[in-house]
């Protein structure tokens, strides 16, 4: 894709935008994650103008949730990680993807135990 010369791309600063371009016509197709599309065409009530091809890439993106420092729940890191461990265990997490991709079949993932917790990046 990103190497083929016969294909006319653009950038766009969010994906809000370039969806946006693709309900009115300027564009005939996007590349983007479920994840991010998804959630942008629910939001914003294009289910109507926009139709989800079924590809899939073979490229696998990690979604990370991250605490700022300055968050107030940054002192219950670890009580957050503890619950998020939890919801996978007891397939809830499972649940929630059968419930907004139905038709997609998840990617088989590392136990959430094995993800490691990343210390908070330093401001020195």
């Amino acid at each position: 894709f990103d190497s083929d010369p016969s294909l006319e791309k653009y950038e766009a600063g969010s994906e809000i935008l370039i969806l946006r371009m693709l309900e009115v016509g300027r564009i005939d197709t996007i590349v983007g994650s479920d994840a991010n599309a998804d959630y942008q065409i629910r939001k914003n009530n294009m289910q109507d103008a926009i139709i989800k091809a079924p590809f899939r890439s073979d490229v696998h993106n990690d979604i990370h949730m991250a605490l700022s420092r300055k968050s107030s729940l940054i002192a219950q890191q670890d009580r957050i990680v503890k619950i998020m461990r939890d919801l996978h265990k007891e397939g809830f997490i499972q649940k929630i993807h059968e419930l907004y991709w139905p038709d997609v079949i998840p990617v088989d993932l590392p136990q959430l135990d094995e993800f490691p917790v990343t210390p908070p990046i330093s401001s020195e």
